[in-house]
């Protein structure tokens, strides 16, 4: 897993977990401090994303997370967690997590690569939702217009037909089938 240099592009809120303190909502990230320790020398501080965000941070080797400001470069790890560890909240216990572990700030190289954290965070999960939300996922849309799912009802030889007609595909071969019928997308009922 090769290290990123992420731009901090948003303010960073951190409360403390379990926390009664008003939350900024209008902080682009709010994180729960859920703890520290310390592994082989190297103290690592661990945050949980305020709900609905499903996103674990984990300040290494004594990154002070609160001091690192708007604009600053750092050296990190992005990855996945399962949501099991002590870290996480415990609304979000087994939950798949984007994680992201920071190192230390960094300097950028020429013509380097950078991520921003807002990039990271629309591409992690939410509670509620499945996936992430990814720019250009999902499959592509055949048409300008909307498309409705639709359960029917069909007798098989003429599900065989249709899925034959639309390249195995029972709804494109509905919509082949609609259109050898004279149908148009300008056409209303």
């Amino acid at each position: 897993m090769p290290y990123r240099t992420i731009l901090i592009d948003i303010p960073i809120q951190i409360v403390p977990a379990p926390s009664s303190a008003a939350i900024d909502i209008g902080a682009p990230l709010v994180l729960l401090s859920t703890g520290s320790q310390e592994i082989n020398g190297d103290q690592r501080h661990y945050y949980a994303a305020h709900t609905p965000l499903l996103l674990l941070v984990i300040a290494r080797n004594g990154l002070d997370l609160p001091a690192i400001h708007l604009g600053a470069h750092v050296e990190a790890l992005i990855g996945w967690d399962d949501g099991t560890g002590p870290y996480s909240l415990s609304a979000h216990q087994g939950r798949k997590h984007s994680k992201i572990s920071l190192f230390g700030l960094a300097v950028p190289l020429p013509g380097e690569e950078i991520t921003t954290l807002s990039s990271v965070i629309a591409s992690a999960p939410r509670l509620g939702q499945r996936g992430g939300n990814r720019p250009g996922s999902g499959r592509p849309a055949i048409t300008g217009e909307r498309m409705t799912s639709y359960d029917v009802t069909l007798p098989t030889r003429m599900a065989t037909w249709l899925r034959s007609l639309g390249n195995d595909n029972i709804s494109a071969g509905v919509r082949e089938a609609a259109r050898r019928a004279g149908y148009t997308e300008d056409h209303t009922p």
